[in-house]
């Protein structure tokens, strides 16, 4: 090869290598005080660095955009990754949402007075994401401003009746419900265990939430006049099974009850009927059997009852018996434990 291609050869490659590094450009933000801080082509703006763009194809980054004239931070147009919020920015990375005069949001890295994430707080602080700032965290709804509640969890003053996309962005006595924070309903539960240290209480549907609902005597789910002739005048006593939700069971298809049975024996009583009922036990000592589940007699005796039998994870039946002329059988009934606990005392009205 001769000396001339050899100079054209060097010439042309160090062309290319020096479009190669003109073509670099870094795309993590750096902070600055003044433009003299920053690379060639490149501003300080709002204590970051930005390359100056004349439109978005200008920009090293294809993620970048133009802010185009008209910015008073800046004084010619810049590249800048556009942001909602600091969700839409990368870590250690803050969105600007005022950037030019709020036209548009900007990520930059925080100032030496601002945060991006909890980590760059005190460890009695945290990051409010909206200001950039580190926070106090609240102990309680006195360190909140006023119509902002206190999420003792996380330590951050949420206001009542904010937007929210959790129970976790709400204040402590407010629940997310359709995205906005609600009072939270001090009767709400998930299950029954919730309701049990209330006394006589089960959990159950109402509207659309579940509440705990009361099954004490003379309460809208339990009322017959038998009901505190049980044990204890009908209310369960400590440590004692919950038991609630009462319903009749058929004998057979199509058959509620079944007339002159040999089941009930004798003469008179012998229409022949089934009922069920939900327990809860919190000790788990309980198991239905003839000779623990009790009916409540109109003169006030308590008398073991027979065909006792699970039907399903905290679920009885028993069977009873009424005289032949009787067209809505019902009673009342309670169940002890293994420590003889009483439960509280629950009616039981079917039909014959």
């Amino acid at each position: 090869m001769s000396r001339f291609h050899w100079l054209v050869l060097a010439i042309g490659m160090m062309g290319f290598a020096s479009f190669a590094l003109v073509g670099c450009g870094d795309d993590e933000p750096t902070l600055c005080d003044t433009d003299a801080d920053c690379a060639e082509g490149e501003i300080c703006v709002n204590n970051n660095c930005a390359q100056t763009c004349f439109d978005a194809d200008d920009c090293d980054n294809p993620d970048h955009g133009c802010s185009g004239r008209g910015c008073p931070e800046a004084s010619e147009p810049i590249c800048f990754l556009e942001c909602v919020s600091n969700e839409d920015c990368p870590e250690g990375q803050v969105c600007n949402t005022q950037f030019c005069d709020g036209r548009f949001g900007r990520c930059e890295l925080p100032k030496s007075d601002q945060c991006a994430s909890d980590d760059d707080c005190g460890e009695d602080e945290f990051c409010n994401l909206f200001t950039a700032t580190c926070e106090a965290r609240c102990t309680s709804d006195a360190d909140c401003a006023s119509g902002f509640l206190c999420n003792t969890d996380s330590g951050i003053c949420f206001a009542s009746g904010a937007e929210c996309g959790s129970d976790d962005e709400c204040g402590d006595g407010e629940v997310c419900r359709d995205s906005v924070c609600v009072p939270e309903n001090p009767n709400a539960c998930d299950d029954i265990s919730d309701c049990y240290a209330l006394g006589d209480f089960y959990c159950g549907e109402v509207g659309s939430e579940n509440e705990c609902v009361s099954t004490a005597c003379g309460s809208a789910v339990n009322a017959c006049s038998r009901c505190t002739l049980g044990a204890n005048n009908g209310t369960k006593e400590a440590n004692a099974p919950v038991i609630f939700f009462a319903e009749q069971v058929p004998v057979g298809s199509g058959q509620n009850c079944q007339p002159k049975s040999n089941k009930c024996g004798g003469e008179g009583a012998q229409l022949y009927c089934k009922f069920s009922f939900h327990f809860f036990d919190p000790d788990g000592d309980y198991t239905p059997a003839n000779d623990n589940v009790y009916v409540v007699s109109g003169s006030g005796r308590h008398n073991t009852t027979f065909d006792v039998r699970s039907i399903g994870s905290g679920i009885a039946e028993f069977g009873a018996c009424f005289p032949d002329g009787v067209n809505t059988p019902g009673t009342a009934v309670f169940v002890r434990d293994a420590a003889n606990n009483a439960s509280n005392t629950l009616c039981t009205i079917g039909t014959r």
